[in-house]
């Protein structure tokens, strides 16, 4: 009699409601099947363009002091009739960018502060950056433009399938970057020195780093810290602060430079990258400036958003960032 009654409360539009409902739950679950097929298949047909995001350009092989004309990454470049689902799975980006020509002078080693000659690399997992001395023992550091990642890997992972998708996030990376942002950096107060774009040449004078670097685009700056023979790291600095007896840390300067970092959408830097130098009297350690080639940095598309969760430094600098 419950039962009864309450279906007659119902009214006679109760079973058109359920199944209409019925209806609604149905449709979701094929507009999920049908984007769950769509993820698969899109997976499937860019495994191909992944593996081809492998290979490395070759090297410009114009001579010192002449002009290179060169694509930063050519690689990155998406297209065909299936390139609209390659740019919603792996993003925009700045691909455009990267696959457009530039004219970039090649720099002459031996011309440059009387001749630079190789100081070493700074590799942390993956080789991006040469040290450079000219014949003053000033410094100079060269950042490749489009660093290969397939060192960050373990060797068991250094598959096409793994290096491929890993390689292809240089492309959230805007290749103008540190030359944009060097001089905003400036009218800010942080004493970053202007970068310069130019190619290392193929040459036998870059010794050991001459397959790395050798033909390859990049920034040239002079070391930030090339006055400062005191400079630090910040395991350096804390150990130091710990024992007491150092001098404080400009709070000032350094809020400035992680707020600038915000500003321009640099992605995170490694505490063991940060180096710092003592200025001013009384003294204060004051962060180096780091460069910023991870500024504006743009990582859109379903793979990013969806690895966003676990690394939130996958950012999207945009109009709404």
């Amino acid at each position: 009699m419950t039962l009864k009654r309450h279906r007659d409360e119902e009214g006679p539009n109760a079973s058109v409601r359920r199944v209409q409902s019925t209806n609604i739950v149905r449709q979701r679950l094929r507009r999920r099947a049908l984007i769950s097929a769509i993820v698969s298949v899109a997976i499937a047909t860019t495994t191909i363009p992944a593996r081809a995001q492998v290979e490395r350009p070759p090297p410009a092989l114009a001579a010192p002091g002449d002009t290179a004309s060169l694509a930063p990454g050519a690689e990155y470049r998406i297209g065909g009739p299936l390139g609209w689902l390659e740019r919603w799975l792996f993003g925009a980006r700045y691909r455009a960018l990267w696959a457009d020509t530039l004219r970039v002078p090649v720099l002459d080693l031996r011309t440059l502060g009387g001749g630079l000659r190789p100081a070493g690399a700074d590799t942390l997992s993956a080789a991006t950056q040469l040290r450079l001395t000219d014949s003053a023992n000033a410094e100079y550091i060269f950042r490749l433009t489009n660093p290969r990642l397939r060192p960050m890997l373990p060797r068991s992972l250094r598959t096409e399938e793994m290096v491929g998708p890993l390689q292809d996030l240089v492309s959230g990376l805007h290749p103008g970057a540190p030359y944009v942002a060097a001089p905003l950096a400036r009218a800010v107060g942080i004493d970053e020195p202007p970068p310069m774009m130019t190619v290392l040449p193929d040459d036998s004078a870059l010794g050991n780093y001459r397959a790395t670097f050798g033909g390859r685009l990049g920034s040239l700056r002079p070391d930030p810290a090339r006055d400062a023979g005191d400079a630090i790291t910040t395991d350096t600095l804390v150990a130091r602060m710990a024992a007491g007896g150092t001098p404080p840390v400009d709070e000032r300067a350094f809020l400035l430079s992680r707020l600038f970092d915000v500003y321009v959408g640099q992605t995170h830097v490694a505490p063991g990258a940060q180096r710092w130098r003592a200025l001013g009297m009384p003294p204060r350690w004051t962060p180096v400036p780091l460069g910023n080639d991870l500024a504006f940095a743009r990582f859109d598309g379903l793979v990013a958003r969806l690895a966003r969760v676990a690394m939130p430094i996958l950012t999207v600098f945009d109009g709404r960032y």
